[in-house]
């Protein structure tokens, strides 16, 4: 499971709390986020964020999983699923950019100079600020997640290793891989939310269209953090997907 920007493998607690009798789940902190590494010198762009989940997988000694990505995550696992389909059994997107869109404010602020250290200082009023403007019901934001979520960019090294994140996300990267999807062989379920204002809608919708087979399902009051607002939804669909769909 690959979170997405700003947050950590934290936000899919509820959902592998439902999984957890009868699926083995792994979250992960992607290079960079929350508690994982953030090396100065590191690759932080979308490649290189699928290579280290690449070398994670291959350090925790499984040759292929299916991988479930939310938002920035999201995009990490196609990139991983097209450059290495045989690592990947079934892919899962929730609220998961797929092509170019407008980048909101929390993507386009920190790449300002010197915006790392007023987002250390401030970190858990960044966190709040950002996140309660993607919850649909930003009053179930817990002070507990804000404080969690705040870990990734508390110091020297978490602030600016975002800060160098936002400045390798790069739009071509996505534009470059999009004609690639109708390629995908893997089994793909898609879940969005209607409410959603990080990824519109029509990304979704356009890469059901673009990928044969794969199934898309929207949830009519969800917006983009569906992990944390839905996760009996988000875990329904997962398990049947996962123990329905045979792998091709």
């Amino acid at each position: 499971m690959l979170h997405g920007l700003g947050i950590s493998s934290y936000t899919f607690r509820h959902v592998q709390n439902r999984l957890r009798d009868r699926l083995d789940t792994h979250a992960m902190d992607l290079l960079g986020f929350g508690r994982s590494g953030k090396p100065s010198r590191a690759d932080y762009s979308l490649p290189g964020l699928a290579r280290a989940v690449l070398a994670t997988m291959d350090a925790m000694d499984l040759p292929k999983v299916t991988l479930v990505g939310h938002s920035l995550g999201g995009g990490v696992a196609l990139l991983v699923a097209l450059t290495a389909p045989e690592r990947v059994e079934r892919l899962a997107l929730v609220g998961s950019v797929a092509y170019p869109q407008p980048e909101p404010p929390f993507v386009t602020l920190p790449r300002l100079p010197m915006a790392w250290l007023p987002t250390m200082l401030f970190c858990r009023a960044f966190i709040r600020m950002g996140l309660q403007q993607v919850y649909v019901h930003p009053d179930r934001l817990t002070d507990a997640a804000v404080e969690e979520f705040s870990l990734g960019v508390s110091d020297v090294a978490g602030a600016k290793a975002y800060q160098r994140i936002c400045r390798e996300l790069r739009p071509a990267e996505l534009a470059a891989v999009t004609e690639s999807f109708p390629r995908l062989a893997m089994p793909l379920l898609i879940l969005h939310g209607k409410w959603d204002n990080v990824v519109p809608l029509s990304s979704p919708r356009r890469l059901h269209e673009a990928v044969p087979g794969s199934e898309l399902h929207l949830l009519e009051n969800g917006g983009h953090m569906l992990t944390e607002e839905e996760p009996d939804w988000v875990a329904d669909h997962l398990r049947r997907f996962i123990e329905v769909t045979p792998s091709r």
